[in-house]
């Protein structure tokens, strides 16, 4: 996919519920974020996932996407569980989670309020596995 600009990328992620849309243009919709982070200073990442391991790996992907690599040894939980990531400083922890939706919800922040400051998704978990198209 070619390069989109600023607006049409944001324009793109606000329209993304991937619980609510089954057929995503996976290539649009990584483009798009990209193209966001990079004209954000920092993000979050809220993972609402079935299991811990599923949020480790979407964690594991979206960090590295977005030029992050995560510390934290996120604990061993049954059934589904949320997991939050601040880029600013890196943390993050998990829990227990009884809500039904899934995906990952990035929030993109910037130091001045004219920048790009706000949250995209749920976009879906495994939007940066090698096996997704």
């Amino acid at each position: 996919m070619s390069a989109i600009d600023l607006s049409t990328a944001q324009t793109l992620l606000a329209s993304i519920d991937c619980q609510k849309q089954p057929d995503i243009d996976y290539p649009a919709l990584r483009a798009a974020l990209l193209q966001v982070v990079n004209a954000s200073d920092y993000q979050f990442l809220g993972i609402c996932a079935d299991g811990i391991e599923s949020a480790k790996s979407a964690l594991a992907t979206y960090a590295k996407a977005l030029g992050y690599a995560p510390t934290a040894d996120l604990p061993d939980l049954p059934g589904a569980v949320y997991v939050k990531f601040n880029g600013r400083s890196n943390g993050c922890y998990a829990e227990l989670y009884g809500g039904s939706s899934r995906g990952v919800l990035v929030s993109c922040q910037s130091v001045e309020a004219a920048g790009v400051n706000a949250t995209y998704g749920p976009l879906p978990i495994d939007l940066f596995d090698a096996s997704s198209p």
